[in-house]
């Protein structure tokens, strides 16, 4: 592969050539979010001073639910008071526990991690911010977190907002790159002049498609099916459709179907997978060209 020009990074690359987003959030179903104020490694989550014990009890917790992650998180100017905080969001909901420290995580269950009592009406905001990971994350990602943190203190809504750098949310290329919990939809390539309306635009319950990558809770040719089908529909709620099924009928064909609870309506979508003709430039800490996938109608 040629080498890559000093002056040229994976995500401006990626906003220049307007590459898709559609289907190209990492797939996870329950997020661990565990702050952890040290300095981050490239692989954080895996490479860091955490107890060992502790860093088994994380391992454990991803062992036992399927489709799970960790994440790292932590904020420089407002640390939590009172202790550390952990965050579990899964099926829609947020849960809370605050711990003075991180041996007192290791007697909970995934059955106290999720019990009623611990949940909380916040809405967080991930945004990746590791510069040992790529540079595109560092550089664009400490960017929106600059900007998207004061945004939500100077103008609160009507639920607690949170912001919070974290740890590799997965497209270095896409960077900034946004989760949105516990909704659980990921966006990618955001710029700091829209991110209020990102903001605005889930206060009023609704997605900002232009920047959508997808819902991380389904698969990749599921995400691509719903985008295109809130593209083709006009519709931006967040909760405007409703998964059914989906099926590989051929080896790149996906049959991908969604109920609309507001007319009872069944709509079916067909997603063709194809692989990028040339590699694209994935990352540029180092750099990596990869061939990509992308979702077709």
């Amino acid at each position: 592969m040629l080498p890559i020009p000093s002056d040229m990074h994976c995500a401006p690359l990626s906003l220049a050539q307007n590459s898709p987003l559609a289907g190209t959030a990492t797939v996870v179903e329950t997020w661990f979010l565990l702050e952890y104020n040290g300095s981050w490694t490239a692989k954080a989550t895996d490479d860091n001073h955490l107890p060992e014990a502790v860093q088994g009890w994380l391992k454990g917790l991803v062992e036992q639910v399927p489709h799970s992650r960790v994440q790292f998180i932590k904020h420089p100017t407002a640390p939590t008071v009172g202790g550390l905080v952990f965050y579990t969001a899964t099926g829609g909901k947020l849960y809370q526990q605050q711990v003075a420290q991180y041996a007192d995580l290791l007697p909970l269950s995934w059955a106290e991690l999720t019990a009623p009592a611990n949940q909380c009406e916040e809405q967080v905001y991930l945004v990746c911010t590791n510069g040992k990971r790529d540079w595109c994350c560092g550089k664009f990602g400490a960017a929106a977190f600059r900007h998207l943190d004061p945004l939500i203190r100077q103008y609160p809504g009507p639920i607690v907002e949170k912001v919070w750098m974290t740890t590799h949310l997965g497209g270095h290329r896409f960077a900034a790159t946004l989760v949105f919990l516990p909704a659980g939809v990921s966006y990618g390539l955001v710029q700091p002049d829209e991110l209020e309306a990102l903001v605005q635009s889930h206060r009023r319950g609704k997605l900002m498609l232009e920047r959508f990558r997808g819902r991380n809770a389904y698969p990749k040719p599921v995400q691509a099916a719903e985008t295109l089908l809130y593209e083709t529909t006009g519709e931006t709620r967040l909760d405007a459709f409703t998964f059914q099924q989906a099926q590989k009928q051929e080896a790149n064909i996906w049959q991908v179907q969604f109920q609309q609870p507001s007319n009872g309506l069944l709509h079916t979508i067909h997603i063709t997978e194809q692989t990028t003709p040339e590699p694209v430039l994935v990352s540029c800490t180092p750099p990596k060209w990869e061939v990509e996938t992308v979702y077709l109608t």
